[in-house]
């Protein structure tokens, strides 16, 4: 669906995000939601560390000089290893604040593992995520007391994007 749309965690893992992130009292709205790796690797595998470090070093890092983020929270093993700067476990990490180019990086699960998730690991596991980007929040109140995290409901990405869907596949046809 990311293909479709050209959105970044729009299909399942991105509904599961939203979720996620109205259950600690967040919008997708009010926050900047982008990926390490702007294309898919063959075989929807994960990328390497190698790979992950190309595809940022080009372009996330001038979305980050753009946005400026108080905050990062790196959702799941690539992005996690992208700030950590080397290989390391996400399963060992997560919930342990990083500082990276003086910006604190709070590691989670990404949300694609959660669904791959069953029985007690997927509440645990939900549970972990919770608690991570609560601490994401309330480190941000603490650098910017005023920040507002919340619409009034949460948005329905699918119709928000359903204009640039439809101009992704004229383009296609063209």
């Amino acid at each position: 669906m990311e293909d479709e749309y050209g959105v970044p965690l729009i299909g399942p893992s991105g509904q599961l995000l939203d979720k996620a992130l109205w259950s600690v009292g967040i919008t997708r709205d009010k926050v900047y939601v982008t990926n390490i790796v702007k294309c898919r690797p063959r075989g929807n595998r994960t990328p390497t560390l190698a790979e992950g470090q190309f595809c940022a070093d080009r372009h996330l890092l001038q979305e980050i000089q753009f946005v400026k983020p108080v905050v990062i929270v790196a959702l799941g093993k690539v992005a996690f290893q992208y700030f950590y700067g080397s290989t390391a476990s996400i399963m060992r990490n997560r919930g342990r604040w990083l500082l990276w180019k003086n910006i604190p990086v709070m590691p989670t699960y990404h949300p694609a593992f959660l669904l791959r998730q069953t029985g007690h690991d997927l509440v645990e596991s939900k549970w972990q995520v919770y608690y991570d980007l609560k601490a994401a929040k309330e480190r941000v109140l603490e650098l910017m007391p005023n920040y507002t995290f919340k619409s009034e409901a949460m948005i329905n990405l699918l119709a928000f994007y359903a204009d640039k869907r439809q101009e992704r596949h004229f383009l296609k046809n063209v």
